[in-house]
């Protein structure tokens, strides 16, 4: 995987290979911070960058690190592969396949995960902030689909996953964002621009072809 640019409420951090770089607010300064490993994933709260490594161990790094700080979270699950942190709704999520974890308070076990039935070879790639629920993108093979993930009635964390609409059959998906509400799925054939309904479902429009 390529490098991964991020920017928090007072910094802009960049994350490739076992290189952590931080600038500051004018690009004036800049300190680096070599990991231990290559990294897997990274993800900002926007304030501070966590960064998930493919050696299972989780860093946080702050505004005023200037060394590389003792690992957060020591992970049980193997991240070298299909392996992300997603910031959504106010939590951190780390997906490991086809697995689900709420580690904002950094635990990731049976009391945290919310993974629901998605196991096996399923994994989930892609994330995005929406305005009643945040969506995932995930699936396996030529079967994908969005999710929408909403936040359980006493807000703790989120409840498992549901199915907010299916990528048609043989279109994989790639990627998610997401504006002003409005949901962009990528795809191996292009994007799609979806439009979520009160439930978290999403409608979407033709095909955009972008030459895939």
């Amino acid at each position: 995987a390529g490098g991964k640019l991020l920017a928090t409420s007072t910094n802009t951090w960049f994350v490739d290979g076992t290189t952590v770089s931080r600038w500051n607010a004018g690009f004036t300064s800049r300190t680096d911070f070599t990991l231990p490993i290559d990294f897997a994933s990274a993800a900002t709260d926007g304030t501070n960058l966590w960064v998930l490594t493919k050696g299972s161990e989780v860093y946080t790094f702050s505004l005023g690190d200037i060394v590389l700080p003792s690992p957060t979270m020591t992970l049980t699950q193997n991240t070298i592969l299909n392996s992300h942190l997603f910031y959504l709704k106010g939590m951190m999520v780390l997906a490991v396949g086809g697995q689900l974890w709420d580690v904002t308070n950094g635990v990731a076990d049976d009391t945290t995960e919310f993974s629901g039935n998605y196991v096996g070879s399923h994994q989930w790639i892609a994330a995005t902030d929406g305005l009643a629920a945040a969506y995932l993108l995930g699936g396996q093979g030529d079967k994908w689909f969005v999710y929408s993930l909403t936040v359980r009635d006493d807000a703790a964390t989120f409840d498992p996953p549901v199915v907010a609409a299916p990528l048609p059959e043989g279109e994989q998906g790639r990627a998610l964002g997401s504006y002003l509400g409005f949901v962009l799925i990528g795809t191996s054939k292009g994007a799609r621009f979806a439009t979520p309904g009160g439930d978290g479902t999403l409608t979407y429009g033709q095909l955009i072809d972008a030459g895939c």
